[in-house]
């Protein structure tokens, strides 16, 4: 069927999907984490990309239209009582810093923090594109506390903030409110889209004939549904965010003029929510204990074996800073997974060599045919052979050799 042989009707409401569906996408900046469902639990958004550039991602999220999306971001950098260094604890240049080599901030009196928009900015140089533009300005309060701070007070004040975005009771309170502060605008997203894409299409095949003297009787529900999904968002903004006054300002004046926009408030309330946690204690908040579990090890994996970009222009300071922090980290990462019953030391043990594996990656579990080299996927971590005896099998691996590259064969344990 031709675009031309549509009646107005159909057009409209086929051009309205197409909006709805399109909103249904989420642009992801690099180190930023997506949690949704589409039915069930939570867990990470890891759709294939429809498009990319070298700032972020565009994947296509749950259509629902009650759905929630929690973003959160990895950190993108490393920060001890030395100074700020632009390189991930898991080994990753800031995408806002040279990929060789390495940038170190000390807090000096030039350090000046601000804030643009979702980036973050130390002596008008932006270190960091954050989520949102709530956790860039946690993220530029953070820094600015810690360069103003003495020298011996310093590892005090990254200890307590790390402790917060590691608090999974506040997340889960924080998930709770939102629940419950939402329930009447996810209740109206939903009416809004059964009217608009089930009712209306099926009142206007079944009575096709009487759709000129109904239609702006069916034109009345959808607009007052329309606005009655937008005042609920209004209400449900000021609950949950009520100093944030400015960008409710501009996202009402979208919803009101988009009513794709309006099917997917509940997800715009959703996402900013848990911006300021680690992407670890969001899992374990709203993923279930399995989700969770994988998630930790991954993190821990991550920070035991970082990558190696740029590696060969490495400074000690850089090194020391990266260290310290990554210590922290990894510590309480592994105190929220000894709190969900689990032995952290078992998980991070060797997995099980698959028939003809020679070689595993200690970083992502991946195992290879080959004798030695580094893993394709993550740049500049070496093989590690099995070991022999079943019992060394089960010790966690400490010291990482550095050889050359090889091939990749096989998948992921468990």
């Amino acid at each position: 069927m031709g675009l031309d042989r549509l009646s107005d009707t159909e057009l409209i409401l086929g051009v309205l999907a197409v909006f709805y569906l399109a909103e249904s996408a989420c642009w992801l900046r690099y180190g930023t984490v997506a949690f949704c469902r589409w039915f069930g639990d939570y867990r990470r958004l890891q759709t294939a990309a429809l498009v990319e550039n070298d700032r972020g991602q565009l994947r296509y999220a749950s259509p629902a239209p009650a759905s929630s999306v929690f973003l959160c971001d990895r950190w993108q950098l490393s920060v001890s009582p030395d100074g700020v260094c632009l390189r991930s604890p898991e080994g990753e240049p800031s995408a806002l810093a040279p990929r060789d080599g390495d940038v170190v901030l000390p807090f000096d009196e030039n350090f000046n923090v601000r804030v643009d928009g979702h980036r973050v900015l130390v002596g008008g140089r932006p270190i960091a594109a954050l989520s949102t533009a709530e956790s860039a300005a946690e993220i530029a309060e953070f820094l600015t506390a810690v360069s103003h701070a003495a020298p011996g007070r310093r590892g005090e004040i990254i200890d307590r903030f790390l402790d917060a975005a590691m608090d999974v009771d506040e997340a889960v309170d924080r998930v709770r409110d939102f629940e419950e502060v939402t329930e009447s605008t996810q209740i109206a997203t939903t009416l809004l889209v059964i009217y608009t894409f089930i009712a209306g299409p099926l009142t206007y095949y079944l009575a096709i004939e009487a759709w000129a003297r109904i239609v702006w009787l069916y034109i009345a529900g959808f607009v007052g549904l329309w606005w009655v999904t937008v005042f609920n968002y209004f209400i449900a903004h000021c609950s949950l965010y009520p100093s944030h006054s400015a960008s409710r300002r501009s996202r009402l004046l979208s919803l009101m003029l988009s009513p794709a926009d309006a099917m997917h408030c509940v997800s715009l309330l959703s996402k900013p929510r848990l911006a300021t946690f680690h992407p670890v204690a969001v899992a374990a908040a709203i993923c279930s204990p399995n989700r969770f579990r994988d998630e930790a090890v991954e993190g821990l994996l991550e920070l035991r074996h970082p990558k190696s970009i740029g590696s060969a222009a490495r400074s000690e300071t850089a090194l020391r800073i990266e260290e310290d922090f990554r210590a922290r980290l990894f510590t309480r990462i592994s105190s929220l997974l000894e709190r969900a019953g689990h032995d952290p030391k078992r998980l991070l043990a060797t997995p099980e060599p698959l028939p003809d594996a020679l070689t595993f990656c200690p970083r992502c579990r991946m195992q290879f045919v080959h004798a030695n080299g580094d893993c394709d996927r993550c740049v500049g971590v070496a093989l590690k052979t099995f070991p022999r005896d079943r019992d060394a099998a089960l010790s966690t691996e400490h010291n990482e050799p550095r050889d050359k590259k090889s091939s990749v064969m096989a998948n992921e344990s468990a």
